[in-house]
């Protein structure tokens, strides 16, 4: 028999299989809809303004086919020789369902911003347990063009520990620049301020280097220097293009936090 916590688990995946099922279906709907509206448009439209919506389509899929051939060659460099940028999903066990399903959400929104980015990371996640089935209920996540791994980072970089960097806010040490033979990890945690240092004392135990974004001294707060995954992984990429902190930070900090 399955424990409390594993029946409360499945109970939450079996909601959200049917929550998708329940989405699509609407979705469906909806395109019915709009493929029933755009008919009868075109059928009031003269032979002329069909042949122009025609060529207006063709140009609009050629620019899309080359953007996205441009972006999956763009990520195809960074998996060979990019920026290693890990997501370490180790304490997916001190999460709630819910705090992980925030998650998932969270990577979606890393990979969609690495994806156009300017120069993107070579992004790896780790340890992924747990997040890989809500992971998995994402849209295109199985053709994403990162690096899986079951086991964790130490595991994977064996032979690179002495490169190895763990971002945390509580670092005393400030991350001024980033280096491109180091590998920079990010604890994949929806922190409310319940696991607060947990990444610092993992990366003291492990005996890796830690380091925190130099928010305090670029930018002035008016919260916490506590951030979202998918925030640290924007600012990270908006620096590797900028190399300017303070446009990176500012650019991405949420306003309401900056202090005007």
């Amino acid at each position: 028999p399955l424990s409390k916590n594993a029946q409360k688990r499945l109970l939450k995946l079996e909601k959200m299989a049917q929550k998708k099922k329940d989405m699509k279906a609407r979705e469906k709907e909806r395109k019915k809809e709009r493929k029933e509206k755009k008919s009868q448009e075109w059928a009031n439209l003269s032979t002329e303004e069909k042949e122009a919506a025609i060529q207006r389509s063709k140009e609009a899929s050629r620019v899309r086919a080359e953007e996205n051939n441009r972006r999956k060659e763009k990520l195809n460099k960074a998996l060979e020789a990019g920026q290693n940028l890990v997501i370490d999903f180790q304490f997916s066990d001190q999460m709630t369902d819910q705090e992980i399903a925030n998650m998932s959400q969270q990577i979606m929104y890393c990979y969609a911003a690495n994806a156009r980015a300017p120069v993107s990371v070579r992004l790896s996640l780790t340890s992924l347990g747990r997040m890989k089935q809500y992971l998995e209920n994402v849209p295109g996540y199985q053709n994403w063009k990162l690096h899986r791994e079951e086991t964790s980072y130490m595991e994977v970089f064996a032979t690179r520990t002495q490169d190895l960097v763990y971002l945390t806010a509580d670092s005393e040490t400030i991350l001024e620049s980033l280096d491109d033979s180091k590998i920079y990890i990010i604890g994949g945690v929806v922190d409310h301020n319940r696991l607060k240092c947990l990444t610092l004392n993992k990366a003291k135990e492990q005996g890796i280097a830690t380091a925190r974004l130099p928010i305090q001294e670029n930018v002035k707060l008016t919260t916490s220097t506590v951030l979202t995954v998918n925030q640290v992984v924007e600012i990270i990429l908006e620096y590797l293009d900028s190399k300017d902190w303070v446009k990176a930070l500012t650019s991405i900090i949420p306003q309401r936090k900056v202090a005007q």
